[in-house]
């Protein structure tokens, strides 16, 4: 019930503070960072809750109980190497405390991300609480700490330091090898493409799921050594192959929002809206290559997919549509 109600007044907070713009500027800070607080509260003291926190209290009891050095256990149970670090790290402390800690990591760079943002403050904030926050921060953690990780690498992207970029991706990587695929927005930094061509690129990336053969391409990818072909070879065999045509399907229609409002407010579209929305389609791209196996579609573009929250942290203005002539 309380996820519910952090929903409903989340979305009365943004359409208050963003849309209306009611409120001084402390004000809004106060209450920005008390529903930031309480977020991560909710991270930080739940039991029994998210989607993967019964399999991570047996794994915290196997690993620390274990004589195996964290290489070997990595091997051993397919987790990152980095997270089995964390766990270790608390190897004499309980599972509730090491809980507290990786929801420290993975919701409050996040949120201070977003605060840092100069932009709809708490759209973003709900934007991130419906989406990112209850699938990643309150479940899939070492993913949602990976994603942490990654916002800190956007400003050697920015300044074009490919070192210390590809090192902070290493880094996310090791907490979660999805990560890796951050790397492919190096190449779209700075390009501002036409409507056109995001329009064509949509359309076929409704038609790749009709045309490719996604399971001959992961049979490719298993040729690769190391983490990619454990990674692959584990999600294909483990989880059903299912079609993800529906959520592909919507966020296109997000992504034509966000075309919508780069073609009409161009003075508004810095360079860091173009970043995020190449980020954005490079989601849409990935996903419709790996249309047949859910898990990879979904969990391997999270890193790109989160950028819409920024996206709509530029697009949430009052005077949005109101279209000049």
């Amino acid at each position: 019930m309380i996820y519910y109600s952090i929903f409903v007044i989340l979305f009365v907070a943004a359409f208050i503070f963003d849309f209306c713009k009611f409120g001084q500027n402390k004000i809004q800070q106060t209450i920005f960072w008390i529903f930031a607080f309480i977020i991560f509260l909710l991270a930080a003291f739940r039991y029994e809750t998210g989607y993967d926190y019964v399999s991570y209290k047996n794994m915290f009891a196997f690993i620390n109980n274990s004589s195996e050095n964290i290489v070997n256990l990595s091997n051993e149970i397919n987790i990152e190497i980095g997270f089995i670090f964390l766990m270790r790290l608390f190897k004499y402390y309980s599972f509730n405390l090491f809980i507290i800690f990786i929801s420290f990591l993975a919701v409050i760079p996040k949120i201070y991300f977003i605060y840092k943002i100069d932009k709809n403050k708490f759209l973003m904030l709900f934007c991130y609480f419906s989406s990112i926050f209850l699938t990643y921060d309150m479940g899939i953690v070492r993913q949602g700490i990976s994603l942490s990780i990654i916002l800190f690498s956007i400003k050697y992207l920015l300044n074009k330091n490919i070192a210390k970029f590809l090192l902070v991706i290493i880094i996310a990587s090791l907490f979660h090898s999805t990560s890796l695929i951050f790397i492919f927005l190096y190449i779209l930094k700075d390009r501002k493409f036409s409507t056109k061509f995001y329009l064509l690129v949509l359309v076929i990336s409704l038609l790749i799921p009709f045309f490719l053969n996604t399971s001959s391409l992961i049979t490719s990818l298993s040729f690769f050594k190391g983490i990619i072909q454990t990674k692959t070879t584990y999600y294909t065999n483990y989880y059903e192959q299912t079609s993800i045509i529906f959520s592909l399907f919507k966020r296109v229609i997000i992504m034509i929002i966000f075309i919508y409002y780069s073609k009409h407010k161009k003075n508004d579209c810095d360079r860091f809206f173009w970043l995020s929305i190449n980020a954005y389609i490079l989601s849409i791209i990935f996903m419709s290559i790996f249309n047949n196996v859910a898990i990879i579609a979904t969990r391997g573009t999270v890193s790109l997919y989160m950028f819409q929250i920024i996206c709509f942290g530029y697009i949430g203005k009052t005077n949005f549509f109101l279209i000049d002539a």
